[in-house]
């Protein structure tokens, strides 16, 4: 071994024996854990007040809307893209329904209610934005907690 590398060893064995002096020099596995479980922890903790900063709020004010007759997931996402709120729906709610003509501007509520039309939908506000679920549940979508 090299006096280099002798070096950087000793350095980096005085580190860790400084960060976890109670800790013998047996147990280098278990102050490598701890160093990176600490930094995992830390990088977690920063990473929802990161993301809640970039996010934009869902809007609550009118906004301006142009969408003709469309697909009800194509409908749905311009919704999410104008109002900055997003929609939570099961995928198989979408399949061949489609969207109302939606032209002017509204609250985004009325918006989606309008792009829904009738389409055996309704949706409830949440905390970050809606969800959307069938008016009549079918004995499919069901979960039987009894069996």
């Amino acid at each position: 071994m090299s006096a280099a590398r002798r070096s950087k060893a000793f350095r980096t064995t005085m580190t860790h024996r400084a960060a976890f002096p109670s800790l013998g020099r047996k147990d280098r596995a278990v102050r490598c854990s701890l160093t990176i479980a600490v930094m995992l922890t830390a990088g977690l903790a920063m990473a929802p007040a990161a993301s809640a900063v970039t996010r934009p709020a869902c809007r609550l004010d009118p906004v301006s809307f142009r969408s003709p007759t469309q697909p009800l997931d194509h409908a749905l996402r311009h919704f999410t893209d104008r109002t900055h709120c997003p929609v939570l729906i099961d995928p198989s709610l979408l399949t061949g329904r489609e969207s109302q003509p939606l032209n002017g501007v509204f609250e985004p509520a009325q918006a989606l209610k309008m792009l829904i039309g009738r389409n055996d939908l309704e949706f409830v506000r949440g905390q970050d934005g809606y969800l959307v679920h069938p008016v009549v549940y079918h004995p499919a979508q069901h979960m039987r907690l009894t069996d």
